[in-house]
């Protein structure tokens, strides 16, 4: 063996051995994460994987709830590189999709050892040159947002995480922006979990089991239930109008979100087709009689939303709340404890503030009576 040979041997080892290593060293980190950070370490451990074999990108691959396709739980491009894998796989590549469903590893070494059905071959010289093509037509808004919400309304279970901004006007008309993160899980017909981090650091959860709703909040070691049997529509609903509390994007959570957003959807616009996070999206307009919104949904097999910006037109200041989507999961692993509420150790329970009148002096005036004003 020339020491040619030699060199390159000892280049391979030390590769080899550096990746086990850092295998081992991703395994040891995710015995001691915490949950909360579960998420943020394996996007940490493609990223360090891709850097470590050169990949331009990678991603994990989940199987949809028919079992007939992937989409990505998690992944990773380098800088100016598109994200593959972010819808489904079997758009992009029908072989290897069949493949990996058939329980087969996958290995490609040589394009032209590739069978037939998967390679496009370049077409001669001459085939190449065609006229100009005149720019494809936008997509039918409507056909855009109720494919979007027909397809969450019939999802039986999600997870997904946001990033949530909103303005709060001053007296003096000045807007100041306030944020918060929220993990939402739905299982339907009776779970739902919404936990929230304000950007104060006050934290906040909502359970509903089919039979409670609870708002609790750790950091003060209070809670507040109320019984509502009938199902997250009804819970929903109830949380809102009855309970007069705060929970954005709610139309999203219930099976009646297709006919809730045809009914208050005045007008609607195409505004372009574009890229978030490396994923093509639909860019929507769209207007109600008290709100404008703005909505990007992803193309391909798995219409979701990406991003919603909502203006408050009507309102003083005209202020607005916008929401990043992430880490969509149609397919989590979930648990009936997740659902339902145990009191902590000297947890401490009150009742909602729309239920005080339920409780107030005779000759007290109710919300009702007053407008709702303080």
């Amino acid at each position: 063996m020339s020491n040619q040979d030699n060199a390159q041997s000892q280049i391979e080892l030390e590769q080899h051995l550096q990746f086990q290593s850092l295998l081992a060293e991703l395994s040891a980190n995710f015995v001691r994460v915490p949950t909360d950070m579960i998420d943020q370490e394996i996007k940490e451990s493609l990223r360090r994987i891709a850097e470590n074999l050169d990949l331009d990108s990678i991603a994990s691959g989940l199987i949809t709830a028919d079992g007939q396709d992937f989409y990505s739980g998690y992944r990773y491009a380098k800088p100016g590189k598109k994200l593959w894998l972010a819808d489904s796989l079997m758009s992009e590549g029908p072989f290897l999709t069949r493949t990996l469903l058939a329980g087969k590893p996958f290995i490609m070494h040589d394009v032209e050892a590739l069978p037939n059905e998967v390679v496009t071959r370049p077409a001669p010289p001459a085939a190449q040159i065609t006229a100009p093509q005149a720019e494809t037509e936008p997509a039918n808004a409507e056909d855009i947002l109720k494919r979007m919400a027909e397809f969450l309304a019939k999802t039986p279970q999600f997870s997904v995480n946001l990033s949530d901004s909103f303005d709060v006007v001053q007296e003096s008309g000045q807007k100041i922006e306030f944020g918060e993160s929220r993990k939402i899980i739905v299982s339907r017909p009776n779970g739902l979990r919404v936990d929230l981090e304000e950007s104060s650091g006050e934290k906040h959860t909502v359970q509903y089991d089919g039979k409670d709703i609870t708002i609790s909040s750790p950091t003060e070691n209070v809670y507040a239930q109320v019984a509502k049997p009938g199902g997250i529509d009804e819970a929903v609903k109830y949380f809102l109008k009855d309970l007069h509390m705060r929970l954005p994007l709610a139309a999203l959570l219930i099976s009646r979100f297709p006919a809730e957003v045809e009914s208050r959807t005045q007008s609607l616009d195409y505004v372009e087709k574009t890229v978030i996070d490396g994923t093509s999206t639909h860019h929507l307009a769209g207007r109600t009689e008290t709100v404008d919104y703005q909505v990007w949904i992803a193309d391909g097999a798995q219409p979701l939303p990406l991003r919603i910006v909502l203006t408050y037109k009507n309102a003083e200041g005209m202020p607005e709340f916008r929401a990043q989507f992430s880490d969509w999961n149609l397919a989590p692993k979930i648990q009936d404890s997740q659902f339902a509420f145990t009191p902590p150790e000297k947890a401490r329970k009150i009742v909602f503030q729309a239920q005080l009148s339920n409780f107030a002096p005779a000759g007290t005036e109710s919300p009702e009576q007053t407008g709702g004003q303080k």
